[in-house]
């Protein structure tokens, strides 16, 4: 079940969805008929099963993750003057606007969620478009509005956030921890942000195994491939902990 104190009105009618149009694509729905890009829902899972972690659809995660206004926003007040001073029409302004928010918006998706920072996004950002290295008008205008869609992304963006040692804190901290402790056992991990697993593929113990933090329990937990089979199961010989040093001490230890 999703518990998470979402941030963002839309998210608590938000259903993870699929579209016969793209079957190993994760959509995010807010009709339970059509996902957020267009796509027709053979499939939705219940508002309470639903979270934004599972999207794959970048356009979809993005109209999720993302206040998509506030990008708006940010954007109009760059191109409001051009406005006024009759250099462009609303209607040219509009399409500007939301061109940018498209592109820029599903971009920002999937690098937030390879564990890009924003400053790494601005910067690409501005080296691709040319905005960085152009002096002309045009190229300097785009890329003021492509930051202003960009600073309003950062702004409104959804922070999952867990209970961890009585602090909320990002899903991410309690992993990082769990692989710097994994490592003095000499034990190669690494963490994966979509999943939010850690994932170790050497040990005795099992031939895979992938470690998470349960927020509803507030302890780490494991699952496993045994050795000779395929499928996941949970480990039951990890400690019940949300000690990172504890957890990896009592399995990895000699």
């Amino acid at each position: 079940m999703n518990h998470d104190d979402l941030r963002y009105g839309n998210l608590k009618h938000m259903q993870t969805a699929w579209s016969e149009a793209t079957p190993d694509v994760v959509h995010a729905s807010w009709s339970g008929q059509l996902t957020a890009c267009g796509k027709p829902v053979i499939e939705a899972k219940p508002v309470y099963e639903s979270h934004p972690r599972d999207i794959t659809c970048a356009e979809c995660g993005a109209t999720a993750v993302f206040d998509l206004n506030t990008a708006r926003e940010r954007a109009k007040v760059i191109t409001e003057k051009y406005e006024e001073s009759g250099l462009l029409t609303s209607g040219e302004t509009f399409r500007l606007r939301e061109n940018a928010i498209k592109v820029i918006s599903a971009t920002a998706f999937k690098r937030r969620r390879a564990g890009d920072s924003w400053n790494a996004i601005s910067t690409d950002f501005l080296m691709i478009t040319g905005a960085a290295t152009e002096k002309d008008g045009t190229s300097i205008f785009l890329g003021r509005i492509g930051l202003a869609v960009i600073d309003g992304l950062k702004d409104s963006e959804f922070q999952e956030t867990v209970r961890y040692h009585r602090r909320d804190v990002d899903p991410i901290e309690p992993l990082d921890e769990m692989v710097v402790e994994i490592k003095k056992f000499g034990i190669w991990s690494h963490v994966r942000h979509a999943a939010r697993d850690v994932y170790v593929d050497s040990g005795a113990w099992a031939q895979r195994m992938r470690i998470s933090y349960d927020n509803d329990q507030r302890i780490f937990v494991a699952d496993v491939i045994p050795f000779g089979e395929r499928a996941w199961r949970r480990a039951e010989f990890t400690p019940p902990t949300s000690n990172a040093r504890h957890f990896a001490q009592r399995t990895f230890g000699k």
